[in-house]
Protein backbone atom coordinates (compact mmCIF):
# COMPACT_ATOMS: atom_id res chain seq x y z
CA UNK A 1 0.00 0.00 0.00
CA UNK A 2 3.43 2.53 0.44
CA UNK A 3 4.02 2.26 -3.26
CA UNK A 4 0.35 3.26 -4.03
CA UNK A 5 0.35 5.99 -1.38
CA UNK A 6 3.85 7.54 -2.67
CA UNK A 7 2.12 7.27 -6.42
CA UNK A 8 -0.46 9.55 -5.23
CA UNK A 9 1.52 11.93 -3.69
CA UNK A 10 4.09 11.86 -6.23
CA UNK A 11 1.10 12.17 -9.34
CA UNK A 12 -0.75 14.96 -7.05
CA UNK A 13 1.70 17.01 -4.97
CA UNK A 14 0.63 20.28 -6.66
CA UNK A 15 -2.73 19.70 -6.03
CA UNK A 16 -2.24 18.96 -2.59
CA UNK A 17 -0.28 21.90 -1.63
CA UNK A 18 -2.85 23.48 -3.65
CA UNK A 19 -5.29 22.19 -1.02
CA UNK A 20 -2.99 22.75 1.89
CA UNK A 21 -2.97 26.07 1.01
CA UNK A 22 -6.34 27.03 0.68
CA UNK A 23 -6.62 25.35 4.02
CA UNK A 24 -3.80 27.35 5.82
CA UNK A 25 -5.59 30.58 4.74
CA UNK A 26 -8.66 29.34 5.48
CA UNK A 27 -8.00 28.44 9.21
CA UNK A 28 -5.56 31.89 9.44
CA UNK A 29 -2.61 29.28 10.70
CA UNK A 30 1.18 30.38 9.99
CA UNK A 31 2.37 26.94 8.41
CA UNK A 32 3.89 26.42 5.34
CA UNK A 33 1.88 23.84 2.99
CA UNK A 34 4.83 21.63 1.87
CA UNK A 35 4.91 20.86 5.82
CA UNK A 36 1.21 20.05 5.85
CA UNK A 37 1.71 17.79 2.88
CA UNK A 38 5.18 15.62 4.39
CA UNK A 39 3.23 15.44 7.58
CA UNK A 40 -0.05 14.34 5.99
CA UNK A 41 1.93 11.68 4.10
CA UNK A 42 3.46 10.24 7.12
CA UNK A 43 -0.22 9.91 8.63
CA UNK A 44 -1.14 8.22 5.66
CA UNK A 45 1.46 5.55 5.99
CA UNK A 46 1.10 5.37 9.19
CA UNK A 47 -2.53 4.88 9.14
CA UNK A 48 -2.78 3.17 5.77
CA UNK A 49 -6.38 3.25 4.25
CA UNK A 50 -7.87 0.08 3.33
CA UNK A 51 -8.63 0.48 -0.11
CA UNK A 52 -6.91 2.72 -2.74
CA UNK A 53 -9.60 4.93 -3.15
CA UNK A 54 -9.49 6.09 0.20
CA UNK A 55 -5.63 7.48 0.34
CA UNK A 56 -6.88 11.26 -1.05
CA UNK A 57 -9.42 11.26 1.93
CA UNK A 58 -7.05 10.46 3.79
CA UNK A 59 -4.35 13.28 2.63
CA UNK A 60 -7.25 15.50 2.80
CA UNK A 61 -8.94 15.00 5.90
CA UNK A 62 -5.82 14.93 7.70
CA UNK A 63 -4.63 18.33 6.50
CA UNK A 64 -7.98 19.58 7.45
CA UNK A 65 -8.36 18.22 10.97
CA UNK A 66 -4.80 19.35 11.44
CA UNK A 67 -5.12 23.09 10.52
CA UNK A 68 -9.06 23.43 12.09
CA UNK A 69 -7.54 22.75 15.45
CA UNK A 70 -5.07 25.19 17.67
CA UNK A 71 -3.39 22.01 19.44
CA UNK A 72 -3.50 19.47 17.02
CA UNK A 73 0.27 17.57 16.93
CA UNK A 74 1.27 19.04 13.57
CA UNK A 75 0.41 22.54 14.54
CA UNK A 76 2.54 22.23 18.16
CA UNK A 77 5.25 20.36 16.18
CA UNK A 78 5.85 23.66 13.56
CA UNK A 79 4.97 26.64 15.65
CA UNK A 80 7.32 28.88 14.50
CA UNK A 81 7.81 30.13 17.94
CA UNK A 82 8.89 26.75 19.33
CA UNK A 83 12.38 26.88 19.38
CA UNK A 84 14.94 24.44 19.58
CA UNK A 85 16.05 23.72 23.45
CA UNK A 86 19.62 24.31 22.30
CA UNK A 87 19.02 27.43 20.43
CA UNK A 88 16.85 30.08 21.54
CA UNK A 89 17.03 31.99 18.37
CA UNK A 90 15.40 32.28 15.66
CA UNK A 91 15.22 29.76 13.01
CA UNK A 92 16.10 32.37 10.15
CA UNK A 93 19.90 31.05 10.09
CA UNK A 94 21.37 34.28 9.75
CA UNK A 95 20.05 35.10 13.54
CA UNK A 96 21.73 32.22 14.75
CA UNK A 97 24.70 32.70 16.94
CA UNK A 98 27.38 29.44 16.57
CA UNK A 99 29.97 30.39 18.96
CA UNK A 100 29.11 29.45 22.72
CA UNK A 101 31.36 32.24 24.19
CA UNK A 102 28.96 35.00 21.58
CA UNK A 103 26.17 32.75 22.76
CA UNK A 104 26.69 33.29 26.36
CA UNK A 105 27.22 37.11 26.06
CA UNK A 106 24.25 37.72 24.22
CA UNK A 107 22.29 35.96 26.68
CA UNK A 108 23.98 37.94 30.03
CA UNK A 109 23.69 41.51 27.90
CA UNK A 110 20.42 40.12 26.93
CA UNK A 111 19.05 39.61 30.33
CA UNK A 112 20.77 42.80 32.17
CA UNK A 113 18.90 44.79 29.37
CA UNK A 114 15.49 43.34 30.80
CA UNK A 115 12.80 44.56 33.54
CA UNK A 116 13.36 42.88 36.60
CA UNK A 117 9.47 41.04 35.86
CA UNK A 118 10.96 40.53 32.37
CA UNK A 119 14.07 39.05 33.63
CA UNK A 120 11.66 36.23 35.89
CA UNK A 121 10.00 35.46 32.87
CA UNK A 122 13.30 34.92 31.07
CA UNK A 123 14.96 32.95 34.02
CA UNK A 124 11.84 30.54 34.02
CA UNK A 125 11.87 30.27 30.09
CA UNK A 126 15.94 30.00 29.07
CA UNK A 127 17.48 28.85 32.25
CA UNK A 128 14.61 26.29 33.43
CA UNK A 129 13.94 25.69 30.16
CA UNK A 130 9.68 26.23 30.63
CA UNK A 131 9.13 26.95 26.96
CA UNK A 132 5.95 25.70 26.60
CA UNK A 133 2.97 27.83 27.76
CA UNK A 134 1.39 25.08 29.81
CA UNK A 135 4.41 24.84 31.64
CA UNK A 136 5.03 28.76 32.03
CA UNK A 137 0.87 29.01 32.84
CA UNK A 138 1.41 26.27 36.02
CA UNK A 139 4.71 27.89 36.95
CA UNK A 140 3.32 30.98 37.19
CA UNK A 141 -0.20 30.01 38.29
CA UNK A 142 -1.69 31.90 35.20
CA UNK A 143 -4.14 31.24 32.92
CA UNK A 144 -2.50 29.96 29.30
CA UNK A 145 -3.60 33.30 27.83
CA UNK A 146 -1.42 35.24 30.22
CA UNK A 147 1.61 32.57 29.81
CA UNK A 148 1.03 33.23 25.94
CA UNK A 149 1.11 36.68 26.41
CA UNK A 150 4.55 36.59 28.59
CA UNK A 151 6.20 33.99 26.59
CA UNK A 152 5.66 35.99 23.29
CA UNK A 153 7.00 39.24 24.76
CA UNK A 154 10.00 37.44 26.07
CA UNK A 155 10.71 36.38 23.02
CA UNK A 156 9.78 39.61 20.60
CA UNK A 157 11.91 41.54 23.16
CA UNK A 158 14.78 39.06 22.87
CA UNK A 159 14.38 39.21 18.22
CA UNK A 160 14.51 42.70 18.95
CA UNK A 161 17.57 42.84 20.93
CA UNK A 162 19.53 40.45 19.05
CA UNK A 163 18.59 42.66 15.69
CA UNK A 164 20.06 45.47 17.44
CA UNK A 165 23.03 44.29 19.15
CA UNK A 166 24.32 41.45 17.07
CA UNK A 167 22.69 40.57 14.09
CA UNK A 168 25.49 43.18 11.89
CA UNK A 169 28.08 41.80 13.34
CA UNK A 170 27.54 37.78 12.11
Amino acid sequence: MKAKIDIFVRDNYDKLINIAQKKISYFNRNISPQVMVSEAYIYVVNNQPKKEIDIPKYMVNYINQELKYTNSVTLGKHNLRCLDSEFIFLTDANYLIEDTYDRQQCIEQFSKSLSRQDQIVWEVYYHKGKRKIKEIAEHFNIAMSSAYQLRNNILDKFEQFYKENYKDEN
